[in-house]
């Protein structure tokens, strides 16, 4: 989204695409979403707008709960309608 493009050398590098930058993991508050499986921006139902995260929970930091297998968990919230939140999460 960022227009960023990188070339990998290896089927392993490739693996790793999510994690180049600055996006750590761990419990936090806006910021960037450290994705486990690549984005995921769900849509407004109504709008079709792309939804931004306004929260990122790590499995086991604060919250006594596992994400599957050390997954993280997003609530994103719709720009447009402050009544449209989705959540989701993602495991290794």
């Amino acid at each position: 989204d960022l227009g960023v493009e990188v070339e990998y050398d290896s089927v392993y590098e490739h693996m790793l695409e999510n994690k180049i930058g600055v996006s750590l993991p761990g419990d936090k508050l806006f910021g960037w979403p450290d994705w486990i499986q690549g984005v995921e921006y769900p849509s407004d139902r109504n709008t079709d707008s792309q939804m931004e995260v306004l929260f990122q929970l790590e499995s086991e930091e604060n919250l006594p709960y596992m994400f599957g297998d050390l997954g993280i968990a997003h609530l994103t919230v719709s720009p447009d309608d402050e009544n449209e939140m989705a959540f989701s999460w993602a495991c290794y």
